[in-house]
């Protein structure tokens, strides 16, 4: 039997968590400026449509309460805040006309 990575409902989207549970914000823009734009769009679309749904779900229970599965959904969502950008606005992984520089140098930040 294999271990579930994400709760039941969202399963179609362990592909892209497990590609992109990365704990830290500023690890998750190091990925995204090592990535393509046209390889983050899969799975912007794909959490777009859920986006909603996904929020909805973690809302509904306490944090401290969160299940491992929760807790990578969470993070799932946290990507989604990295990649979007860059598909939506940019049109490409790096912030133009800043020379590149990652604008993240997040110091503290809430660990799910």
């Amino acid at each position: 039997m294999t271990k579930r990575f994400l709760p039941d409902q969202f399963k179609d989207l362990e592909s892209y968590a497990r590609e992109w549970d990365i704990s830290a914000t500023n690890d998750r823009y190091l990925k995204r400026l090592s990535s393509d734009v046209e390889d983050l769009r899969p799975i912007y679309d794909a959490v777009v449509d859920r986006f909603e749904e996904m929020k909805t779900y973690l809302d509904s229970k306490p944090m401290d309460g969160f299940t491992e599965e929760d807790k990578r959904l969470g993070r799932l969502l946290f990507a989604f805040a990295v990649i979007a950008p860059a598909v939506v606005t940019f049109k490409q992984v790096r912030v133009p006309d800043c020379e590149s520089v990652p604008m993240f140098d997040v110091q503290v930040e809430i660990e799910i």
